[in-house]
């Protein structure tokens, strides 16, 4: 099986490098048109962490400056460079937490304090533009200085913010803002957001990248609960994992995606459940395109040869396990 993933790795390696990957990072998808040729901090810091998970600190550093020119003002990420090469005002601090667990990540591996150092600036320079008391707001806008009303709970990267957080009061409130927007038993997952303006949980339908990122935050710091594994358990092994759910369980699409099959399998492999990781990267392979010269080993869709980096990035990651 580790033969197998590894060609599977293998060729969407190869793809990224090849299809999406440019001087300004990493593009968000491989289509080529004049209103949608952009790039993500998203797809660029993904690309970071795997490249900081499989300890290739030469890539790593040039990526980094690449992040760092391109994205970066004042310590923190703005979230999209236009084709127009137009820098985005708002960061998205989702983005921020992954490029500094990243850059912890590389610190770890090789010993070297400028990494942690730079980790530890940039959490720093976010927490002034988002952190509001205790807690971390979605984003900042600098054109208009306002910071967001919302916080989503995929966005609170906990394993990070714990490493990182001076305050212990601080790191225990983040973490109760999480548990508490528990929906249910019977959908065990949590709420999209909170609503600092209106005090309240939100009742949106659940993006499941999202849904997925909470309980794989959760997981890395030993609180995720069982009952929130097994639902997750049952819908890989049913190959039933769909893109997005109401929050009394129903389905809002039947759509289902390669992403969503490798943040399960990083939540099995964080959650030590090796025969779930295998089943969750078998389904992640489902979606490898083959026999098309320009598509050979992308995650996508072949009909519209289309591949979201989103996807691609998040099986490489899930690989590093």
């Amino acid at each position: 099986m580790k033969n197998v993933q590894s060609r599977h790795a293998t060729q969407l390696n190869h793809f990224v490098k090849m299809q999406l990957q440019s001087p300004q990072g990493i593009r968000s998808h491989n289509h080529r048109t004049e209103t949608s040729n952009d790039w993500l901090a998203e797809s660029s810091g993904l690309w970071l962490l795997y490249l900081a998970s499989l300890d290739h600190e030469q890539a790593f550093d040039a990526q980094y400056r690449r992040l760092c020119h391109y994205f970066e003002r004042g310590g923190y990420f703005r979230y999209r460079l236009s084709e127009q090469r137009q820098l985005s005002s708002v960061n998205a601090t989702v983005d921020d937490f992954r490029i500094i667990r990243a850059l912890r990540i590389a610190a770890l591996k090789t010993g070297r304090q400028r990494y942690q150092a730079m980790a530890k600036w940039h959490f720093q320079s976010l927490a002034k533009r988002v952190q509001v008391g205790h807690q971390f707001r979605d984003f900042y806008d600098a054109h208009t200085q306002q910071t967001a009303s919302i916080t989503s709970l995929a966005y609170y990267d906990l394993l990070t913010m714990r490493a990182f957080e001076n305050r212990d009061a601080s790191y225990r409130q983040q973490l109760a803002l999480v548990q508490k927007g528990y929906l249910s038993n019977d959908l065990p997952l949590y709420a999209a957001n909170y609503n600092w303006r209106q005090h309240r949980y939100s009742t949106q339908p659940l993006n499941t990248s999202e849904a997925l990122l909470t309980l794989l935050h959760l997981a890395e710091v030993g609180q995720l609960k069982l009952v929130s594994l097994k639902w997750v358990q049952q819908r890989v092994s049913d190959h039933q994992l769909y893109n997005g759910y109401s929050v009394t369980g129903q389905l809002t699409t039947r759509t289902q995606s390669a992403g969503n099959y490798a943040i399960a399998a990083r939540l099995f492999a964080v959650a030590h459940r090796p025969v779930d990781y295998q089943r969750a990267m078998k389904q992640v392979w489902q979606f490898q395109i083959r026999g098309h010269d320009q598509l050979i080993g992308a995650l996508g869709d072949r009909q519209q040869h289309l591949s979201y980096a989103f996807n691609d990035l998040q099986a490489l990651v899930a690989t590093t396990y």
